[in-house]
């Protein structure tokens, strides 16, 4: 088989005299060799200063992730990077109820971290095997 993930992201903004139309909805399809979902179901947050890993080390070829900040309003900011064994690189930031979704597989030695400035946030993940 092939195309069994589909992608779809589209944004629209309404603002007063602002508007962007709906933009999208733009998408892909890919590929999953192995079938099965990977990875930890969810993690929490902290503020550990290298970040906490969504560890896939269970996986064969990570691939699309779905990251959500599983927080209710008013709750912590989830801060999503990356670490390389020397320092943590912040890359994005999940308010509460907010999801992203991107290709999860980096390589060598740097692995997907989150952290927050400063409590615990819940982070639910899911990611497919490639």
């Amino acid at each position: 088989m092939s195309d069994e993930i589909n992608v779809v992201a589209s944004i629209r903004c309404a603002n007063g005299n602002f508007e962007l139309p709906r933009v999208g909805a733009s998408g892909f399809k890919s590929d999953q060799t192995t079938v099965g979902r990977g990875g930890p179901a969810s993690v929490t947050a902290t503020t550990a200063a290298a970040g906490i890993e969504i560890d896939v080390s269970t996986m064969t070829a990570p691939g699309i992730c779905r990251l959500t900040n599983i927080e209710a309003d008013g709750g912590a900011t989830i801060l999503l990077g990356w670490h390389d064994g020397a320092s943590y690189v912040q890359t994005d930031e999940l308010k509460p109820g907010e999801s992203t979704v991107f290709r999860f597989s980096l390589g060598g030695s740097v692995t997907r971290r989150c952290r927050v400035a400063s409590g615990t946030a819940d982070l639910d993940v899911v990611v497919l095997e490639d």
